[in-house]
Parts: structure tokens; C-alpha cells; sequence
């Protein structure tokens, strides 16, 4: 994959997972393959874990969160790791669906948090001019280690071109 400066698609351990090996790492990981349910680094120095993995979405929801934590430990034990794999959470991102709720800018000041910073996401709206082509579709309070967005997730997965939660919700 370096040598061509392109991913190569190989299909990798006992339980054929195919993933695409990237030319470049990820991070602090010289090494990264992506597959439709996870991406997958290795390598990274410590203090950094030598092995990192992130679910997808869709693969979170067309399992849940046991089954594909157990799938992924399953993969890395049978194919990654010499021992059993010890896991552990970097991130956890929670959500809750709401409908009909079209953010507004009078809404930011109804939320109530101790962070100090707090951000407005804007994102293009198709029905507008360019003059007045932006219209607020969430917000973000807090940073770092703790930290909320509320927005319209519609809208992201329109303007990303993404199909799957339609099956989900």
C-alpha cells in the first residue's frame, strides 16, 4: 500500500474480515485498514494503546453494543492479539432522536451548561439564496473530555450523501 501510494483490499484473519490497508497511518499509528464495520490502527508507540479500533455506526446499530464488541474481541484475539485482548473506551458519543425540531438561534440560549464554550454548527440549506444560504441546524457545549452536541442529524447525513439510518429508524 505505501509502495503504490493507493489502499489495498486484502481480507485479513481466520474470520475474513476485507478491509482496505491505507498508504498512510493514522495519527500516531503508521499503520491503519478500514472496513465497512470498523477501522483498524496499529503500531503507535506508547503511551498510546498498540492497537485501536473504531466501530461504525451502522455496524454499532445493525448489531448493538455487545454483540459487536464481542465480534471485535473476538477478531483482534483470533487474529491481532497474542493474548486476550484488554479494552478500554476512548470516546463514547450518546444520542437521542427527537422529531419535528427545527433548531433555531433563540433556541442556544434555552440550553443551560457550566461549559464555557459553546459553538453554533451552521450548515448550507438548499431553499435559501447564497445571501442567505445558512440556517442553524445545532449546537455544541463543552469541550474536550466532556462534552454535548444537539443537532439535526438529517440534515448531516443529507449533506454526507449517507442512506444507512434509514433502515434503522
Amino acid at each position: 500500500a505505501q509502495r503504490s501510494k493507493e489502499s489495498q483490499v486484502l481480507t485479513w484473519g481466520e474470520n475474513p474480515l476485507p478491509v482496505a490497508l491505507r498508504p498512510h497511518g493514522w495519527r500516531s499509528y503508521p499503520f491503519w485498514a478500514s472496513s465497512p464495520n470498523i477501522e483498524v490502527a496499529l503500531g503507535a508507540p506508547a503511551p498510546f494503546p498498540p492497537v485501536f479500533v473504531q466501530a461504525h455506526s451502522a455496524y454499532l446499530h445493525s448489531r448493538g453494543a455487545d454483540q459487536a464488541v464481542a465480534e471485535i474481541s473476538e477478531w483482534l484475539a483470533a487474529n491481532v492479539m497474542r493474548a486476550e485482548p484488554v479494552l478500554g473506551i476512548s470516546r463514547l458519543d450518546l444520542y437521542c432522536d427527537t422529531q419535528g425540531w427545527l433548531p433555531t438561534m433563540d433556541d442556544f440560549d434555552r440550553f443551560h451548561c457550566r461549559g464555557v464554550r459553546r459553538r453554533v454548527y451552521s450548515m448550507p440549506a438548499e431553499d435559501q439564496a447564497h445571501a442567505m444560504g445558512r440556517k442553524p441546524s445545532g449546537f455544541v457545549f463543552g469541550a474536550g473530555d466532556l462534552m454535548a452536541r444537539c443537532y439535526d442529524k438529517t440534515l448531516e447525513l443529507r449533506s454526507r450523501g449517507s442512506e444507512w439510518p434509514k433502515a434503522c429508524w
